[in-house]
C-alpha cells in the first residue's frame, strides 16, 4: 500500500485510517458521521462503556450496519499504543493493513509535539481521562495514574470498517510520551477494556442524513477534523 493508498484523519481526536482507494464522497460520509457520533457521545461523560454505547448507537441510526461486536479484557503493562492496537486488531487485519497501521504510528511518532494532529489526539485523551484509582498511587510508580481511552477506525479497501476502543491507564499528565514510549497499563478494575466493532456504511440509507449532518456540524468540520498524510510502504 503506497502513500497514496492510505489516508489518515484525526476526528475529534479519534484516529480514522482509509486503506485503499475511496471516493471523496465516501470518505466525507465516514468522517462526518463519526465526528457527529463522537461529539454526541462525549456528552455522555467519561465512562467509556457509556461513550461507546452512545457512539455505536448513533452510527447505527445513520445507516451504519453493525455486523459484529467483541468486548474483552486484555492485560498489559509498560506497553506502546501501537503494539496494543496491533494486538487488538491483528487477527482481523491483513498483513498489508497491519504494515500500513504500523507505518502510520511510526509517522505519527515523528511529528513535533505542537503539530495539530498531535495536539488534537492528546487533547482527546486528556478529555477522556478520569481518576480510576481513588487517589491511590500505583505501587511501582511515583505518579498518579488516570484512565483514558483511544478510538481508532480502519476503513478497508472493500469499504468495511473495523473500529476499536482501547481503555488504559497512563500518567496523570498525559503527554506525547503516550505515542512513543511504553507507558500504557491495564486499568486495575478488571472490567472490559477492549471494544471491537465490525461494520459497514449503507450509503443509500445515509443519503437522507448527509446534508442535515453537515449543517449540524457547522464549523466543527474545520476545527475538529485534521488531515494527516502517513506514508506506509506496503501494497
Amino acid at each position: 500500500m503506497n502513500k497514496n493508498n492510505l489516508d489518515a484523519y484525526l476526528s475529534n481526536g479519534n484516529i480514522i485510517l482509509f486503506c485503499g482507494i475511496h471516493s471523496d464522497s465516501f470518505k466525507n460520509d465516514i468522517l462526518h458521521s463519526t465526528l457527529y457520533a463522537s461529539l454526541l457521545a462525549t456528552r455522555a461523560g467519561k465512562d467509556q462503556e457509556a461513550w461507546w454505547q452512545t457512539y455505536t448507537q448513533t452510527l447505527n441510526r445513520f445507516g451504519w450496519t453493525l455486523n459484529s461486536r467483541e468486548v474483552r479484557h486484555l492485560d498489559f503493562r509498560a506497553a506502546r499504543l501501537s503494539s496494543i492496537v496491533i494486538e487488538c486488531t491483528g487477527n482481523a487485519l491483513s498483513e498489508k493493513e497491519e504494515q500500513a497501521l504500523l507505518s502510520f504510528f511510526s509517522d505519527l511518532e515523528t511529528l513535533p509535539a505542537n503539530a495539530s494532529a498531535i495536539e488534537a489526539l492528546i487533547a482527546r485523551l486528556q478529555a477522556n481521562a478520569y481518576d480510576s484509582t481513588c487517589h491511590i498511587k500505583d505501587a511501582d510508580s511515583k505518579d498518579q495514574l488516570v484512565s483514558t481511552a483511544v478510538l481508532l477506525t480502519i476503513v478497508r479497501s472493500n469499504k468495511t470498517l473495523l473500529t476499536v476502543q482501547i481503555s488504559f491507564e497512563a500518567g496523570e499528565e498525559i503527554t506525547t510520551d503516550i505515542l512513543n514510549q511504553p507507558v500504557l497499563t491495564t486499568i486495575k478494575n478488571g472490567n472490559s477494556n477492549i471494544r471491537l466493532l465490525r461494520s459497514s456504511l449503507d450509503e443509500r440509507q445515509y443519503s437522507q442524513f448527509r446534508e442535515p449532518l453537515i449543517n449540524k456540524l457547522g464549523n466543527k468540520l474545520q476545527t475538529d477534523l485534521f488531515h494527516f498524510n502517513a506514508s506506509p510502504s506496503a501494497n
